[in-house]
């Protein structure tokens, strides 16, 4: 994404984790958020509060996964009994807009909900991301502020999504775009992953190479 257009994402002032807030600072932020939300449906997450160190091992771990042997990283293959967490391989979620699959590899931890009969334990599907659940359980609360200031901005009670939330299936995505990945599984594409839109309330981003694009509305 050029300079020029990545300066048009609006930045959304966070003050962190640990910082008390007065009444009027929050319906501020609740209030910019819900505008950024409307009008552009995306923004920068500034002054999140999450170590950088933390989001680097996140990142350290999951380049290291995917330096294994393809039959070490298929011993996590995700399936209905892990409720789809764990590996998805080169091209194994397939494009809606041409023939062939997502040039990617990737990976989901997260929380699940309890399922009869499920025999899979769910958490070996965290089992090599270490920092990359901490990351997770931090992410999972700034979502949760999220959604506590939006309800806010639209005059609701901060807490008024929480019994919605009771058994959330939060999913932390660890995507890994290896150059050349479209042609080692046969596609005439040139990107890597469908145009689409998240099916979530939040879908929070980060990236240690240039190269995720957000559409604007005015068709940028």
């Amino acid at each position: 994404m050029t300079a020029q257009l990545s300066a048009k994402i609006p930045s959304l002032k966070w003050p962190g984790a640990n910082v008390n807030l007065t009444v009027e600072e929050t319906r501020r932020i609740a209030m910019a958020l819900c505008e950024f939300c409307r009008k552009f449906g995306y923004f920068l997450l500034a002054g999140h509060g999450i170590p950088d160190e933390l989001i680097a091992a996140a990142f350290e771990e999951t380049n290291r996964f995917y330096s294994r042997t393809p039959e070490d990283k298929a011993r996590f293959n995700c399936s209905v009994q892990s409720q789809f967490l764990g590996y998805r391989g080169l091209g194994a979620e397939k494009s809606r807009i041409y023939e062939g699959g997502e040039a990617c590899e990737q990976y989901r931890i997260g929380n699940t909900v309890p399922s009869p009969g499920q025999s899979e334990r769910t958490e070996f599907y965290q089992e090599p991301f270490a920092r990359g659940t901490v990351l997770f359980r931090e992410l999972v609360k700034i979502g949760d502020r999220l959604t506590s200031l939006c309800a806010m901005g639209l005059g609701l009670d901060g807490s008024f999504f929480d019994s919605f939330m009771e058994a959330p299936l939060h999913r932390f995505g660890l995507n890994y775009y290896g150059l050349g990945a479209g042609q080692q599984i046969g596609n005439t594409a040139h990107i890597a992953m469908t145009p689409h839109v998240d099916h979530a309330i939040f879908t929070i981003l980060t990236q240690d190479e240039p190269g995720l694009e957000v559409l604007s509305p005015e068709g940028e």
